[in-house]
């Protein structure tokens, strides 16, 4: 289970925990892939892309050089200037003051790295040194769930940008825009057919021939906002917007057919 800086597996019968990996970031969105004995997990937050980390002194120095009345713990008011902002949610039991814990749990926070990885399951205690296959830091989503087909990893981000990823090893296999995608995308990928299917906030559903070098999109607008995830079965791939249920259907090999216009093919796009 994916948490603020740490995926942790534990005992289905009591709930105990088992095994853990460090090195998530501070807040999760997107749903893990679980493929086997291996896990895809994907997370970003604001202010943890890589490179906008911060050394934060320890509680013991932070209290040598700030605690002015010496009670042992930090007020707001003597933190340093530069952290009271992002200070103001770490104080967990909104008492205005900040405890060895809540400081600790600053320091992750400010630490913490936005990527995807790919973790081993299983072990016991902390599995960060022996289970992280690989991490991939560069055009993340920030709330779409990757998607996992024939062993490619694609991500799809803010702005129309694709991402195919070696599941085996993260590197990067091809990267593109979507044309006439230049949106958010809150509703995840899904891939059938030998294709991934993404569809924007808008109401842009793109169609790409999956593989390690994608093939040309074909897509089409459908003037409503798009924020639930499509679901893909044969023959016929469903989405939701605010206004209305969409149905597409023949997803076969020379391209998909509108439920609504079921002899008009999807207008072709490009990816660049």
């Amino acid at each position: 289970m994916p948490g603020t800086n740490r995926f942790i597996g534990y005992e289905v019968e009591t709930g105990k925990e088992i095994w853990s990996i460090r090195g998530l970031t501070w807040q999760m969105k997107p749903t893990p892939i679980v493929d086997g004995e291996v896990a895809y997990i994907l997370g970003w937050a604001g202010g943890a892309d890589q490179g906008s980390q911060e050394n934060i002194p320890a509680f013991v120095d932070i209290l040598k050089d700030h605690d002015v009345n010496k009670d042992g713990k930090l007020a707001l008011s003597e933190a340093p200037l530069r952290y009271r902002k992002d200070l103001a949610e770490s104080d967990f039991n909104q008492d205005g003051f900040y405890d060895r814990r809540e400081w600790d749990k600053f320091i992750e926070k400010r630490s913490s790295v936005n990527s995807v990885m790919a973790v081993r399951l299983g072990g016991s205690g902390d599995m960060t040194a022996k289970n992280v296959l690989w991490r991939y830091y560069k055009s993340l989503p920030n709330a779409t769930s990757p998607v996992l087909y024939g062993n490619v990893l694609y991500l799809m981000k803010e702005g129309g940008i694709l991402t195919a990823l070696d599941a085996a090893t993260g590197s990067v296999l091809k990267q593109g825009r979507i044309t006439g995608a230049l949106e958010f995308f809150y509703s995840s990928p899904v891939a059938a057919d030998g294709k991934i299917y993404a569809a924007s906030e808008s109401g842009h559903v793109a169609v790409i021939k999956a593989g390690p070098h994608l093939g040309d999109p074909r897509g089409e607008r459908h003037g409503r906002r798009s924020l639930c995830d499509a679901r893909a079965g044969r023959p016929a791939l469903v989405y939701t917007n605010e206004k209305r249920l969409v149905l597409f259907w023949q997803l076969i090999a020379d391209g998909a057919r509108t439920a609504a216009h079921p002899s008009r093919p999807l207008a072709k796009g490009v990816i660049h």
